[in-house]
């Protein structure tokens, strides 16, 4: 008993020095934030991006897409990393879809 009643003491004590506002209460039932699926999103295009840079007009968009994503995706506490994989698969996708739209212009003449 005197467990329970130590513990429900520290727990009123601790409610009662914050105020518990709608964006500090944990998600219920580990529902992913905004952040988190930016930062998944961004992989994902990240990796299509790395597919689609053959084709200068598709891989330029989706790697822009996919950075503004990954900057976003960095607020994400447990997703930073895929956000930040994705950046820079997406940067590398824009690189060489660049290239190769250079490359194309210059093998045309």
């Amino acid at each position: 008993m005197e467990n329970q009643e130590g513990t429900m003491e520290k727990e009123s004590k601790a409610v009662e020095g914050e105020v518990m506002t709608k964006e500090s209460q944990p998600a219920a039932g580990g529902a992913k934030s905004n952040d988190d699926y930016m930062a998944i999103g961004a992989l994902i295009l990240g990796i299509i991006n790395l597919c689609s840079w053959i084709l200068p007009c598709c891989g330029i968009p989706f790697g822009i897409i996919g950075l503004v994503l990954g900057i976003l995706g960095k607020k994400s506490a447990q997703y930073e990393k895929f956000a930040l994989v994705g950046m820079i698969l997406s940067g590398i996708g824009i690189l060489l879809a660049i290239g190769n739209g250079i490359l194309g212009v210059v093998l045309q003449n």
